[in-house]
C-alpha cells in the first residue's frame, strides 16, 4: 500500500511562461530563460501525512502599472508530492523569462488535493476556491535577473493546517515564507524522501523516516551533518538521532542507488512556532439577528484584531460550502432542530456557538373568535416568524401554510367549544387550546405588570381561573383600546394622566374590573418583563435616581445589554432578575446580545 505524508515541504515550482493576459488565457507566447518560480510549504500538520499531492494546472503573476496584466505559466511538473519536500527542499517545476517589471501578485491554480494520513485513512484536505493568491511583490530588471549567471528563484510557500480539532485540513499560502530571497534546497526526482518525526530541539531525541514513494526504506544509512548514525533504518523506515545544537541540520539518507537530503533551518522553525503560538487564539462567534429553524440566519467570527475572513464553518458537522467574507460574516439556512451547534475554524484557532433552539413555537391568534367568523394565525419562533408551518385546527388540516409573515387565516368552527391548534415546522411544534366564549364562565382577572405612571406604557393580563384569555377587549377610563388581549392574555397601553384608572375587559358574556390608584409622580422603583422575545415595556422614563428590575419570563436565557456598557446583566436564566439604579440622566438604550433583535430604551430625567 502505498503510503503519504502531510508535512508541507519546501516546493521549487519551475513554470514555463506561455500567455500573456488575464488569468483564463489570451496573449503572446513567453520563450526566453531567466526566470525560475519555485513552490515552498512550511511544516505544520504534515507529520500527520504519509502523503500528500498537489496537482497543479497554472501559476498566473499579475505585473503592475499600465501595462499590468496576467501572465500565465505552465508548470513542466503538475503533481508534488509535498512530503518529499520538508524543510528548505525544494523542486523545480518550471524556468523561463518574465519580461522586466514589478509584479505584485501570484495565483498557484490546484486542480486537485489528494491527502493519506499515516493511519492509512484519506485525508479530508480544503482548498479555497480551487487557487492559492498571494500578494508579495517583486522585480525583474535586465540588470538583476540573473544573479551570478543563474536566473532569479521565486519561493512560493504553502502549508497544510490542521483545522481546530475538526479532522479537518487546509491547504493555504505563508507569506512571510515566500519570495525571491528566501533559501532552499534543491531535490531531484526520484531522490529519497526524509522526514523528522517529534520534537525537533537541540539536544533532544527524534526520529528519521526515510521512504521512497510512499513506501518507508529497510536498511538505508543516515548521515546527521557528516556523522554517520549507528544502525540503519528499520522495517518501518525508522532511526533516531540526537539533535545537534546547530541553527540548520543538515540529513542525508542513502540506499543502494538512490539517495536524499533534508536540510532543516532551526531558528526559522523555533521563529514559526512562536509565531504559531501567537495564532493560536479562540474565536468568537456571535449570532446577527434571530436563529429560526428553515430560515435563513448570520454569524459573525471575530478575534481580538477583529473580523475574520476565511474562516471554515460546520453547522451541525455540515461545512458550509463558502467561508467568512472580509467582514467576518456569513448566512446558512438554519436546520430544523431542536440544537444548532456552530463550529469555526481558522489556521490554527477555532470556535463555537451552540444554541438550544427549543421546541415549542409560538402562536397568536388576531380577529374574532365568534363561531363561523375568520381569525388570523401568526406563528413565531423567538421574535421571528416562521414561513412554511403546516397548521391543524381541530384535528382538521389547513390546505394553506403560515407565509412569509408566520400567518394563515381560517374560520372558526362552529360545532365545538374549543379551539385546539397545531402547528408543526420541521422538529418544531407549537399548540394553543382557547375555549369558546360561549362555554366559559366566571369573573376574568385582570393583573398591572410594572410600575404605574402618567405617559408610561404598561401591560395587563387577563385570565381565567388561572388560564389566559385571548380576544378579550379592553377599556381603560372608558376609552376601548384598538387591539383584543393576545395568547397570553396581555395587552398593552400608555397610562392616561389621571389619579385613578378603571380597567374592564370583556369576552362574550364574560366581565372584569379592576381600579387603581396611580402611583405618586417620581416613583423610583420600575419593572420590565421579559417575555414573548421582548422587554415590556420596551421604552420608559425615570428621574434620576430610580431603579429599574428586568424579570425573564421567557423560558429561554436572554440578557439586558447597554449599548455603551453601562449596565450588562449577563446570561439570565428563566425567572431571573436584574435591577440598575440611575444617577446620571441621559438616554440608554440596550439589547438583549442572545438577541439582538430584542431592543429597549431608558429616558432618566
Amino acid at each position: 500500500m502505498k503510503k503519504y505524508l502531510l508535512l508541507l515541504p519546501l516546493i521549487a515550482l519551475v513554470l514555463t511562461a506561455i500567455s500573456c493576459g488575464t488569468p483564463d488565457g489570451g496573449g503572446e507566447t513567453i520563450t526566453a530563460n531567466n526566470f525560475r518560480f519555485l513552490i515552498s510549504d512550511e511544516v505544520n500538520a504534515i507529520a500527520e501525512f504519509s502523503s500528500l499531492e498537489v496537482t497543479i494546472s497554472k501559476i498566473g503573476v499579475q505585473k503592475s502599472g499600465d501595462d499590468g496584466g496576467w501572465i500565465e505559466l505552465e508548470p513542466a511538473v503538475t503533481t508534488v508530492d509535498l512530503v518529499q519536500l520538508q524543510g528548505l527542499n525544494a523542486t523545480e517545476i518550471w524556468s523561463g523569462d518574465l519580461d522586466p517589471g514589478q509584479y505584485t501578485k501570484v495565483f498557484i491554480y490546484v486542480d486537485s488535493v489528494s491527502g493519506i494520513l499515516k493511519t492509512g485513512q484519506a485525508a479530508d484536505v480544503f482548498l479555497p476556491s480551487g487557487k492559492i493568491q498571494i500578494s508579495s511583490p517583486f522585480v525583474v530588471t535586465e540588470d538583476v535577473v540573473i544573479l551570478d549567471g543563474a536566473p532569479v528563484s521565486f519561493v512560493y510557500d504553502i502549508t497544510v493546517i490542521q483545522a481546530g480539532q475538526s479532522g479537518k485540513h487546509v491547504l493555504q499560502p505563508q507569506v512571510g515564507q515566500s519570495g525571491a530571497t528566501q533559501s532552499f534546497f534543491e531535490v531531484s526526482e526520484g531522490a529519497l524522501s526524509i522526514d523528522v518525526e517529534g520534537l525537533i530541539e537541540a539536544g533532544k531525541t527524534a526520529s528519521i523516516y526515510v521512504s521512497y514513494e510512499g513506501d518507508p526504506v529497510q536498511g538505508a544509512t543516515v548521515k546527521v551533518e557528516d556523522y554517520e548514525l549507528d544502525g540503519l533504518t528499520d522495517a518501518a523506515g525508522m532511526i533516531t538521532f540526537v539533535v545537534p545544537d546547530d541553527d540548520e541540520i543538515k540529513i542525508k539518507a542513502k540506499s543502494d542507488e538512490l539517495e536524499g537530503e533534508l536540510r532543516i533551518d532551526l531558528e526559522r522553525e523555533e521563529k514559526l512556532k512562536e509565531k504559531k503560538k501567537d495564532e493560536n487564539e479562540d474565536l468568537i462567534v456571535t449570532a446577527v439577528g434571530n436563529i429560526v429553524p428553515g430560515q435563513s440566519a448570520t454569524i459573525l467570527v471575530t478575534n481580538d484584531a477583529g473580523p475574520v475572513e476565511g474562516a471554515y464553518v460546520d453547522v451541525n458537522d455540515e461545512e458550509l460550502a463558502n467561508q467568512t467574507g472580509a467582514d467576518g460574516k456569513i448566512s446558512f439556512t438554519v436546520p430544523a432542530d431542536e440544537e444548532v451547534e456552530i463550529k469555526v475554524f481558522a489556521g490554527n484557532s477555532e470556535g463555537e456557538l451552540e444554541l438550544k433552539l427549543g421546541e415549542d413555537l409560538n402562536l397568536e391568534i388576531t380577529g374574532d373568535l365568534t363561531a363561523g367568523q375568520e381569525t388570523t394565525l401568526t406563528v413565531t419562533f423567538q421574535g421571528a416568524t416562521v414561513e412554511g408551518a403546516i397548521v391543524t385546527v381541530n384535528d382538521d388540516e389547513l390546505e394553506d401554510t403560515t407565509d412569509e409573515n408566520g400567518q394563515v387565516s381560517f374560520v372558526v368552527p362552529t360545532d365545538a367549544d374549543e379551539l385546539e391548534v397545531k402547528v408543526e415546522q420541521g422538529n418544531l411544534e407549537g399548540e394553543l387550546k382557547i375555549k369558546l366564549a360561549s362555554e366559559l364562565t366566571g369573573d376574568l382577572i385582570i393583573r398591572v405588570q410594572g410600575a404605574l405612571k402618567p405617559g408610561q406604557k404598561t401591560a395587563i393580563r387577563v385570565s381565567l381561573d388561572g388560564s389566559p384569555v385571548q380576544g378579550a377587549k379592553v377599556k381603560v377610563n372608558d376609552e376601548e383600546l384598538d387591539d383584543a388581549t393576545d395568547e397570553q392574555g396581555r395587552i398593552s397601553f400608555v397610562i392616561p394622566d389621571e389619579d385613578e384608572i378603571e380597567i374592564e375587559a370583556k369576552l362574550g358574556d364574560l366581565e372584569g374590573s379592576i381600579s387603581i390608584d396611580l402611583e405618586p409622580a417620581g416613583s423610583l422603583e420600575f419593572e420590565i418583563e421579559i417575555d414573548d422575545f421582548e422587554f415590556s415595556p420596551a421604552t420608559l422614563t425615570v428621574s434620576v435616581g430610580a431603579t429599574v428590575t428586568w424579570t425573564n419570563m421567557d423560558g429561554v436565557a436572554h440578557t439586558v445589554t447597554a449599548d455603551d456598557q453601562t449596565f450588562d446583566s449577563g446570561n439570565m436564566s428563566d425567572g431571573a432578575t436584574f435591577s440598575y439604579t440611575f444617577t446620571i440622566a441621559g438616554q440608554f438604550d440596550y439589547i438583549c446580545k442572545i438577541h439582538p433583535s430584542m431592543q429597549g430604551e431608558i429616558t432618566v430625567e
